[in-house]
């Protein structure tokens, strides 16, 4: 381990970076290993050399210690591997996750799978429970559910819709419907969300006092604005961007038929990689079953993934799937991604001039061990709605 290991090993502990810390660890100071010891969960993750960052651990022992939490933070903060260890701890009997999307329902239930020797997983209403179980569900779903289970701890994943605006909003009443059932079960909860700097005083105090802002983000954002390019050279001037990019890119456009027109664009960039032989396979099986001509096809034919909310799950899974093991570098999807499933992309690209998203909901999951962490977003479309900075 050289010395420049050990001073950057210092500053992750100084800045509460812990997952972030060399594997071989020989320099560290008696108090800085105990440190390290700190923010290692008591739990079987799987991962032996798994850590917390400083504000995770915070989270974790504070609900490992009884008490709720509504927590706010960005999207990379890694709140969902905080339910994962909390499930690993086996504290709770019955622990309920309401998401807002089926397709997260389905990435949820791929993550905790690993537990199914402790916990029954449910994700249908029509599932029968057992001693323990975890319900990962809609809001829909779980006001489906034929009996109330008895409910240890509940989580509702962006609870911010709680408090949408528009009051003819059918599931923002169902997801209110579903938090109003959960609280008066009296179990503890675990609330998550980003751009939240405060409740409102009319909510009682347990509530408000459940609060934590955080605005720690381990993922460094580098923005680029090419919307100064106009709409007739867009494309060229992607094609020679391209070249340029490292990593797995996603590209947002509007709607799902612009989707599949932008993904045949973008296969046609000479630096977009050739596809591998599952992908191509992947391909043959779309076009024997769908239709050889379809644009999604073509596309993948070429090495570029597809995701739009009108596609079968099962494709939209298989779409995620290329894409998150790297069988894929390129992805054309619309904002239905954004709710749908956490990626590890290293890119993000705003197509659509007509595209309203919020940085802070589009940061890619991240991982530990000591990897970069950072991630590039480019504009070639912008406006005072479009690219929307967090409240703070």
């Amino acid at each position: 381990m050289s010395a420049i290991d050990s001073v950057v090993d210092s500053l992750c502990i100084h800045f509460g970076l812990y997952p972030y810390l060399s594997l071989q660890r020989p320099g560290l100071s008696a108090a800085e290993a105990l440190a390290v010891e700190f923010h290692r969960p008591d739990v079987n993750l799987q991962d032996r050399d798994f850590l917390f960052h400083s504000e995770q651990s915070s989270v974790f022992y504070r609900l490992m210690d009884g008490r709720s939490v509504i927590l706010s933070a960005p999207t990379s903060f890694g709140k969902s591997v905080i339910l994962d260890a909390l499930v690993a701890s086996e504290k709770w009997r019955n622990i309920v996750v309401i998401v807002p999307t089926i397709a997260l329902i389905d990435e949820v239930r791929r993550r905790l799978v690993r537990f199914s020797e402790r916990y029954n997983v449910i994700t249908h209403p029509s599932q029968a429970a057992e001693d323990r179980n975890i319900y990962v569900l809609t809001q829909e779903r779980f006001l489906e559910l034929p009996t109330m289970p008895e409910v240890d701890l509940f989580m509702i994943d962006e609870f911010y819709k709680l408090n949408a605006r528009d009051s003819n909003d059918q599931r923002m009443s169902l997801l209110n419907i579903a938090w109003s059932r959960l609280r008066a079960t009296g179990a503890q909860y675990y609330l998550t969300g980003p751009n939240v700097s405060s409740l409102a005083a009319s909510l009682d105090s347990d509530l408000r006092g459940s609060l934590m802002v955080s605005n720690y983000q381990t993922v460094a954002v580098d923005v680029e604005d090419r919307s100064y390019v106009s709409d007739n050279d867009r494309l060229e001037d992607m094609a020679d961007y391209w070249s340029g990019l490292t990593g797995s890119t996603l590209v947002f456009v509007s709607a799902p038929s612009r989707a599949e027109r932008v993904a045949v664009d973008v296969s046609r960039f000479d630096a977009v990689p050739p596809p591998g032989a599952f992908t191509t396979d992947v391909a043959a099986w779309l076009a024997l079953n769908y239709h050889p001509s379809w644009r999604v096809v073509a596309a993948l034919q070429r090495g570029v993934g597809t995701h739009t909310g009108p596609m079968p799950r099962s494709l939209q899974r298989i779409m995620i799937r290329l894409f998150g093991t790297g069988q894929i570098q390129d992805l054309v999807c619309t904002t239905t991604l954004i709710e749908g499933v956490n990626t590890s992309a290293k890119n993000v690209v705003i197509y659509d001039r007509l595209l309203i998203v919020n940085r802070s909901t589009i940061s890619p999951s991240v991982t530990s061990g000591g990897e970069p962490v950072g991630w590039r977003a480019t504009l070639w479309a912008t406006s005072s709605r479009t690219w929307r900075r967090p409240r703070p």
